[in-house]
């Protein structure tokens, strides 16, 4: 089985924060180069990173967490008995991996549909 699962964020988290730092620069351009400035030149590529790269990608045996580069942080094995949801969270060998709130809704409904895929 080679085909794997990306659950990435939910748009509106780095929407909410590229409008955010186009508003801080807009006004720091105005105003003069603060403080402000640094926060809303950080904040733009940490939009752009968060709609470009997954959170999670699950393969059929791993779970890679990965941060907004794409580089993988943690990687889970599991067999298909020790993935599981429950309660709004992925779960592999009953340890919390991560909460479905970050994530879009079409990523939870592709993952429950794939987790039952793999208890059959």
């Amino acid at each position: 089985m080679s085909e794997y699962l990306e659950l990435k964020y939910n748009k509106i988290i780095p929407i909410c924060i590229l409008v955010a730092s186009c508003f801080i620069l807009s006004t720091s351009f105005l105003v003069g180069f603060s403080i402000n400035t640094l926060t809303g030149l950080i904040l733009l590529p940490v939009a752009i990173l968060m709609l470009a790269n997954p959170l999670v990608v699950i393969t059929a045996n791993e779970v890679h967490l990965k941060n907004l580069f794409g580089i993988t942080l943690k990687n889970y094995s599991y067999n298909k008995s020790e993935i599981s949801i429950k309660n709004n969270m992925l779960f592999v060998k009953d340890k919390k991996i991560i909460s479905f709130w970050p994530l879009r809704k079409d990523n939870v409904d592709a993952l429950k549909s794939y987790i039952e895929k793999l208890a059959k």
